[in-house]
């Protein structure tokens, strides 16, 4: 399998699809997104020594309520829709992480 490494120009461009989806109104996708992008920086400088990987999808979930909470609150939503929308937005970026955040990272591993 070859392996193929980021450059900044990939992150950057992550960054600006994060930024489109705001711009959009589209919420769940950009706070998912920004959720990814936390949780690689956070591998990526070895904060995770302090998390353990059974509590990750609770921080990360729990990330996703307060994006939730920040976005409703200024859309004028009730507590409920914006729970539900915190749960379902940690949910995808967790999924997201599990399915393609992994083979990312597989493929940036260098060959052996």
């Amino acid at each position: 399998m070859e392996t193929t490494t980021a450059t900044a120009a990939d992150a950057l461009s992550l960054v600006g699809d994060a930024v489109s989806a705001f711009g959009d109104g589209n919420w769940a996708l950009g706070v998912g997104l920004v959720l990814m992008i936390l949780v690689v920086a956070v591998k990526r400088f070895g904060l995770l020594q302090k998390v353990s990987k059974e509590h990750m999808p609770w921080a990360v979930s729990g990330l996703a309520i307060v994006g939730a909470v920040a976005s409703g609150l200024q859309a004028g939503r009730g507590w409920w829709d914006i729970l539900v929308s915190g749960l379902t937005v940690g949910l995808v970026a967790i999924g997201g992480w599990e399915t393609v955040g992994k083979l990312v990272q597989r493929k940036m591993k260098p060959a052996e």
